[in-house]
C-alpha cells in the first residue's frame, strides 16, 4: 500500500480525501474506508497522525448515514452459526471444506461492530480491546455486555492463535481456519455461545445506528 500514490498524502490532502469518501457514501468509497479507518501512525511526526485520527472520528460521528452505509456493506458479515445453532463451516474451499473461519466467521464481524460503534460515540482508539472498554466507560454498552464481548474476543483469538502454531508446525501457511472435530465439547458450547454473541451485537449496532428499537 505504501507503494500507492493512493494511499500516500499530505494531511490536507488526507482531510480532503476522507471527506469525500464520507460525503459520497459510494460503495467504492466505503471500501475504501474499511481499509483506511484504522490504522495508526508509526514513524516520523506522530503528531500528524493524531491529528487526522481526531478528524477522521469527528467526521464519521457527525455523519450517521455515513456509519449506517458502512453497516450495510458490512452486513453479510456475520458470525458463523445458523439459526438453529448449527456452526458454519467452509463449503467451497476443498482444502478447508468443513472447517470454521474464525476471522470471517468471528474476530471481523466483533471488531468491525465495535469500530462502528466506537466511532458513532467519539472514541478514537483503534484496539478492539480498548474500544470495548472506552464504551463501557461512556455508558452506552453495560458492564455485563462489554465482558461478554471481551470474552469473546479473547476466547476467538486464542483459538485462531492456537491453530495458526500448529499450522506452523505442522509446515503449513498459518491461516484462519479452525476444523471444528479438533475442539472440545465445551470449546464447541463456547464457540456458539460467543457467535450468538456477536450476531445479537450486531443487532443491537445496527439499531443504534439507525435509532431503531429491539424487541
Amino acid at each position: 500500500m505504501a507503494t500507492s500514490p493512493l494511499w500516500r498524502k499530505t494531511l490536507s490532502q488526507w482531510k480532503a480525501q476522507v471527506s469525500m469518501w464520507i460525503r459520497r457514501l459510494h460503495e467504492m468509497m466505503l471500501q475504501m474506508c474499511d481499509i483506511f479507518f484504522d490504522f495508526r501512525p508509526v514513524f516520523g511526526e506522530l503528531e500528524l497522525g493524531h491529528e487526522l485520527r481526531r478528524f477522521v472520528t469527528d467526521a464519521a460521528a457527525g455523519n450517521r448515514a455515513f456509519l449506517y452505509q458502512m453497516f450495510e456493506v458490512q452486513a453479510d458479515h456475520r458470525a458463523a452459526i445458523g439459526v438453529f445453532g448449527r456452526l458454519l463451516t467452509e463449503r467451497d474451499d476443498t482444502e478447508h471444506r468443513g472447517h470454521i473461519n474464525l476471522k470471517y466467521g468471528g474476530t471481523l464481524p466483533l471488531a468491525e461492530a465495535v469500530r462502528l460503534l466506537a466511532l458513532r460515540h467519539r472514541i478514537p482508539e483503534t484496539n478492539t480491546l480498548v474500544r470495548i472498554r472506552r464504551l463501557l466507560e461512556l455508558g452506552v454498552l453495560q458492564r455485563d455486555e462489554a465482558d461478554y464481548l471481551e470474552n469473546a474476543w479473547a476466547f476467538l483469538t486464542g483459538l485462531l492463535l492456537r491453530q495458526q502454531v500448529r499450522d506452523v508446525r505442522a509446515g503449513r501457511k498459518p491461516g484462519n481456519f479452525v476444523d471444528p472435530k479438533q475442539l472440545t465439547g465445551r470449546e464447541l458450547e463456547r464457540l456458539r455461545e460467543y457467535f450468538r454473541t456477536i450476531n445479537d451485537f450486531r443487532a443491537r449496532v445496527k439499531a443504534d445506528l439507525t435509532g431503531r428499537l429491539l424487541g
